[in-house]
């Protein structure tokens, strides 16, 4: 039984090396997909002067689960414009946001102008 206590540890302090390190390659593929997703953007005010250094997770706009993944982006009312590039894919656990409230209705003008509600 005590030469089977060393291969425990070894095997569970290799898990939690291997776990944190999936972790931190995850969080590294994230923060790299969203600096390629920013550098399709034109950002005249600056509104993500912000995303550099290595904490991605505490960038404006961004928000993340206790993983340290990015599981939100809300990027309006940033006056940004430019393309949204394939890179957000890069971010499996974000979940879409909403538009902001004043965003205009794409069927409202349809609507109006058929006469249908």
């Amino acid at each position: 039984m005590e030469a089977r206590a060393p291969v425990l540890v070894l095997a569970v302090t290799l898990s939690l090396i291997l776990a944190s390190t999936g972790v931190g390659a995850a969080a590294g593929d994230e923060r790299a997909a969203l600096l390629a997703l920013k550098a399709g953007f034109v950002d005249s005010l600056g509104a993500l002067a912000d995303w550099k250094g290595s904490s991605h997770c505490s960038w404006t706009a961004v928000g993340c689960n206790a993983a340290g993944l990015v599981d939100r982006l809300n990027l309006s009312g940033k006056n940004l414009s430019g393309k949204v590039t394939d890179d957000v894919l890069r971010l499996p656990s974000a979940a879409p946001t909403s538009p902001s409230p004043s965003s205009p209705d794409p069927t409202a003008t349809s609507r109006q102008s058929t006469g249908t509600r």
